[in-house]
């Protein structure tokens, strides 16, 4: 018995076969055969795509002084936004969706949006403007 079939039958698990591009000089296509497992329901999304700012969008400007912050983590995570005039928490619900609202300073402010789960915390920093002036 070959190394291929002994390491298939100790694997025992299921297999696909991908021919190679270079036939062999007896004219028969050599076959790599690796093993097929599933994923498994630990598996988290990608980091990139842990803390998602839906509004506002970068380099926003408010009118006001108050800026709802919508968004998505993963579920349950405590949220917390901070910048120049305030510091703010809150917990993602059970789909990961959180919103919270910040006191914005005149001016330039860079938001800095933090998810915290047990093991992990994802980070972006969003520039926003306050001004009350008229355009």
């Amino acid at each position: 018995m070959g190394i291929k079939k002994i390491a298939q039958k100790q694997l025992n698990t299921p297999k696909i076969s991908i021919p190679t591009t270079a036939p062999k000089p007896s004219g028969n296509v050599e076959e790599l055969t690796l093993p097929v497992t599933e994923p498994t329901s630990k598996q988290q999304e990608p980091s990139s795509a842990s803390l998602i700012i839906n509004q506002p969008q970068p380099n926003s400007i408010s009118e006001t002084e108050d800026m709802v912050i919508l968004g998505k983590t993963l579920p349950n995570s405590t949220v917390m936004v901070q910048n120049q005039k305030d510091d703010v928490l809150t917990t993602s619900d059970k789909d990961g969706q959180f919103e919270i609202k910040v006191k914005l300073a005149a001016g330039m402010n860079y938001l800095k949006i933090t998810s915290i789960q047990e093991n992990e915390n994802f980070t972006q920093t969003l520039p926003v403007t306050y001004s009350n002036a008229k355009f």
